[in-house]
């Protein structure tokens, strides 16, 4: 078997623009539990990952809706902002 035999030729992406609840609806609407974040300035660059447990974070942390949270948000904010929080959130269980 190949590799060209199981992957996905139509690959679904988000932009830096669209909202978690986007990215989360092509990751449903796609079976997949990750998805490209591309560039919002519409050069096709990828400029990170957003996983489904991204989003699952970022809205507990956040504590917003899905709506109100930019994709740039999750992933970026993963090492600086998100971390401690997370971590405070770890000690309080």
């Amino acid at each position: 078997m190949k590799v060209e035999q199981l992957m996905t030729r139509e690959v679904k992406v988000c932009t830096e623009s669209d909202t978690i609840n986007r990215a989360a609806q092509l990751m449903w609407e796609s079976d997949c539990g990750c998805i490209p974040v591309i560039s919002a300035n519409g050069d096709g660059k990828v400029v990170g990952m957003l996983t489904s447990r991204d989003i699952a974070m970022a809205a507990y942390i956040r504590g917003k809706q899905l709506l109100a949270i930019p994709v740039r948000r999750p992933w970026r904010t993963r090492s600086s902002s998100a971390m401690p929080a997370m971590a405070s959130a770890r000690r309080k269980r």
